[in-house]
């Protein structure tokens, strides 16, 4: 198995950590036929993988990976290293992304419903398209949770905060999201990472996506978030 030695992490990790899985990829690949060359008698140079198979070229002879796995005990290789976000032209290489979002405003009390979001990222090339599936939905619940709940309150008198613990400071939860909630992976492969893979996560925030369908809904803009009630009938000129 691979064993990766990472420089960076979240979203700008997905360039380095495509191209470092590859590099130790390729160094356990070079160690199990290396290995399987012993048992099988012919030149490590002859063999190659299939379907988790080790096959000898130009026959139909195969063995599975576990039969070079001594005592019980599997491969292991590590690498070392980075990749920057280049192309072959040496610029950094941009990718894009989209958020939408529906809300419905009740101008009574000044609730806002979110009704659907949809993100749409450019993550060059999904390796594993649920989790980058996972990565949008996460995504767009802190886009939700920064627009319309989440808010620090602080005791005027004696600056303490007072809702520090997540069962008074409101993150949206699984019954919170909008039920109409659509992510949608593009695969450009224009990324530096393996493939053309990039990283995708805090790159596709933007509280600003609900203050606008807030605004589109009522006709007014509300800077200050979380939109909470109050702040709907204070912009309406109902309080």
């Amino acid at each position: 198995m691979p064993t990766l030695t990472l420089a960076v992490g979240g979203s700008d990790g997905g360039a380095t950590v495509t191209n470092v899985a590859r590099e130790a990829a390729i160094k356990t690949k070079a160690a199990l036929l290396a290995e399987a060359s012993k048992y099988m008698g012919v030149p490590a140079e002859a063999l190659d993988t299939k379907d988790s198979q080790i096959i000898i070229k130009g026959t139909d002879n195969a063995f599975p990976f576990q039969t070079f796995v001594i005592d019980g005990e599997g491969i292991t290789e590590s690498y070392r290293g980075s990749a920057p976000p280049y192309d072959h032209t040496g610029k950094t290489v941009k990718v894009y992304n989209l958020i939408f979002a529906e809300v419905e405003v009740d101008t009574e009390t000044g609730q806002v419903y979110l009704t659907k979001q949809i993100g749409a990222a450019d993550v060059g090339k999904a390796i594993r398209p649920k989790s980058v599936d996972n990565q949008i939905v996460s995504t767009l619940s802190w886009t939700q949770g920064v627009g319309l709940t989440e808010e620090y309150i602080y005791d005027t008198a004696s600056g303490i905060l007072l809702n520090g613990g997540f069962l008074d400071y409101k993150i949206p939860c699984m019954s919170d999201v909008a039920t109409d909630t659509i992510p949608i992976i593009v695969e450009t492969g224009l990324a530096g990472g393996c493939y053309g893979a990039t990283g995708i996560g805090e790159n596709l925030y933007d509280k600003g996506v609900i203050q606008m369908a807030v605004f589109n809904a009522i006709g007014k803009w509300i800077y200050d978030v979380p939109i909470t009630p109050d702040k709907v009938l204070k912009a309406l000129g109902k309080i």
